[in-house]
């Protein structure tokens, strides 16, 4: 772990910036998509519902 971080520190900075470069055009090329919370749940699948239920209960135990 240590050796890799020393290994990050030595890397010249043309080769950080080429990254970042190529960073920044990838996420500018892809789209942001929306997704509203209900649509979220629905593609969090069955797991959602306890999840949600679970999350008024606190909620509810919190306010008491």
């Amino acid at each position: 772990m240590i050796s890799g971080i020393l290994l990050q520190i030595t890397q010249p900075a043309g080769v950080l910036a080429d990254t970042l470069t190529t960073g920044a055009l990838q996420t500018a090329t892809t789209g942001e998509i929306k997704l509203s919370i209900w649509e979220l749940s629905l593609k969090g699948g069955w797991i959602m519902l306890p999840l949600a239920l679970m999350s008024l209960f606190a909620i509810y135990i919190f306010i008491e």
